[in-house]
């Protein structure tokens, strides 16, 4: 072990043969940050795309319509498909890692899979500025206070999840 001034720079475990040595990690790529902020993220995803249809069948059930203007109307839909695309990111690497915890060869075959998963994170950046621009149109229009909440949390998640992405490989 190193240490200087009372910190650990670096740790050689007994058990584990030499050239391996741990590090501490700063906090913003610690798994004490990362992997709740990720839950949460994901929560908010989740519940964006599974809470649209269901408004819209409680919309229909009730007789309402959602007045918007053409401007706010693109906003929403570029919100939704942005949280789509979130979750789609989500999906495809937990699918990916629970086969490969199963016991499916990690090689070349998993190649096409990796190049579409990494696909939809490179859309969810573009889906990300399309939040941000979602969330500024929600938040100046005359929405609900749910909906400028909903905007904005998906704005964070999609940025958790692009941080995640980036921050980790």
């Amino acid at each position: 072990m190193l240490a200087e001034n009372n910190r650990v720079k670096e740790w050689l475990p007994s058990n584990i043969p030499s050239g391996f040595v741990l590090q501490p990690v700063p906090f913003l790529r610690s798994a004490a940050l990362n992997l709740p902020l990720l839950g949460v993220a994901a929560s908010i995803l989740v519940l964006e795309v599974v809470l649209w249809p269901v408004a819209g069948l409680i919309r229909r059930r009730y007789g309402r319509r959602l007045d918007l203007a053409e401007r706010e109307r693109r906003a929403l839909w570029a919100g939704r498909l942005a949280a789509v695309l979130g979750v789609l990111f989500l999906l495809g690497w937990v699918i990916l890692i629970v086969a490969i915890s199963s016991g499916a060869p990690f090689d070349i075959g998993m190649d096409p899979w990796v190049r579409l998963i990494q696909g939809i994170g490179i859309l969810c950046i573009v889906g990300l500025v399309a939040t941000f621009w979602s969330a500024s149109v929600t938040l100046a229009g005359s929405r609900p206070w749910w909906a400028k909440l909903s905007s904005v949390a998906v704005t964070f998640a999609l940025l958790d999840l692009v941080w995640f992405a980036v921050a980790f490989i």
